[in-house]
């Protein structure tokens, strides 16, 4: 298992919204996101990054990865 953490920018890098702390077991997962932003508004149009963290919870060893990739917020 690992806890995760995702995080959405835009694409000139200003933080759009932290998900965090989410408790995942191997295989697929799914989280889901109300789609508003850190001040409770809805983003505008366009291309967005979100940028993926888990972190064991195997305290035999401190395993992390990270995962960015691109999505598209059309209204």
């Amino acid at each position: 298992p690992a806890v995760v953490e995702i995080k959405i920018y835009t694409i000139a890098g200003r933080l759009v919204k932290i998900i965090s702390n989410r408790m995942c077991n191997f295989g697929y997962n799914q989280i889901e996101w109300d789609g508003l932003d850190q001040y409770g508004q809805t983003p505008a149009n366009g291309v967005y990054l979100y940028k993926i963290t888990g972190r064991s919870v195997d305290f035999t060893r401190d395993d992390k990865q990270s995962v960015i990739e691109k999505f598209v917020i059309l209204h």
